[in-house]
């Protein structure tokens, strides 16, 4: 991780009033890409409502101060193991997440009039992954954090992971990719069946599941298979990463394009990965495009 970033990853915990713990604590919000992500179909839509209303609620537990009326909407909001992570904190379970927003609403930041964390995008949603952008605001509207979260909804619409990242993605950093990250961008581009098989398998399971608008596949075969499928869709393009890798405790993130011969992007987004202690990657859900805007129509 660049010395830089890292300064700014603990003066940003710093200016929130917590420690950060875990692991290494390299953070930032996605650099705006340049894609459209799939419309969603009216189905899909309705769900996308719903689980919506279950962020608003979500973030109105970091603005309420009463422990009873915090836990009450995570009650709502929130599965009882579900997992909160960000550069600072692994919180797991309800309670866990009750007392760090506490901690949170106590620092500098949690005092802000602003009520804690403001959205700055609507929520996307594909097959039980989301995402979506924040800010924590100073009392004149100045951005004092920014940031992105990534998350999953259980079976009964609650939340069962958010994943938090700050600050926005640095320039990539070519020395600074780890080797499970370069081996899923060499079977992204690798140029056969055996090749991309060979590429995944130190870094993917049969257990591992990859997700995208389209699709979402389990398993080395499969997901060498969608791979496959999505470098069909780019001939004579590669993909490249275009930031930083970013990464705290079991999760990764970073921002990618597909290019053609003479550099130029024709499609970009920004894939979320969880990471076991093996170094395998379990799960690896992949965004177009940059967030829906606050002002979309529902």
């Amino acid at each position: 991780m660049s010395a830089n970033f890292r300064t700014l990853t603990l003066a940003a915990a710093a200016m929130l009033g917590v420690a950060a713990t875990g692991a290494c604590a390299d953070t930032g919000s996605s650099a705006a890409p340049t894609a459209t992500p799939t419309p969603l179909s009216p189905a899909d839509r309705q769900t996308a409502d719903s689980v919506q209303r279950t962020v608003d609620a979500y973030g109105s537990a970091w603005a309420e101060p009463d422990e009873a009326t915090r836990r009450a909407i995570l009650d709502q909001a929130w599965t009882d193991g579900g997992i909160y992570t960000d550069p600072t904190v692994y919180a797991i379970g309800r309670d866990e997440l009750v007392s760090h927003i506490g901690g949170f609403l106590a620092s500098p930041a949690g005092d802000a009039p602003s009520g804690g964390l403001t959205a700055t995008s609507r929520v996307e949603l594909f097959r039980g992954a989301l995402r979506f952008t924040w800010a924590v605001l100073a009392p004149d509207g100045t951005v004092l954090l920014e940031g992105m979260d990534f998350g999953t909804v259980a079976a009964d619409g609650r939340l069962s992971r958010i994943s938090g990242f700050f600050g926005a993605l640095p320039p990539p950093v070519p020395s600074d990719v780890p080797e499970n990250v370069a081996a899923i961008v060499a079977a992204a581009n690798a140029g056969g069946e055996a090749a991309r098989i060979a590429a995944l398998e130190p870094v993917w399971s049969d257990a591992s599941v990859y997700t995208t608008g389209a699709a979402s596949v389990t398993g080395v075969a499969a997901t060498a298979v969608a791979f496959a499928a999505r470098a069909a869709a780019h001939p004579g393009e590669e993909i490249v990463l275009t930031s930083y890798v970013d990464k705290h405790h079991d999760t990764v993130r970073f921002t990618w394009a597909w290019v053609d011969s003479s550099g130029t992007s024709t499609n970009a987004g920004i894939s979320y990965l969880e990471v076991a202690q093996d170094g395998r990657f379990t799960r690896l859900y992949e965004f177009a495009g940059a967030p829906p805007p606050l002002n979309e129509p529902s």
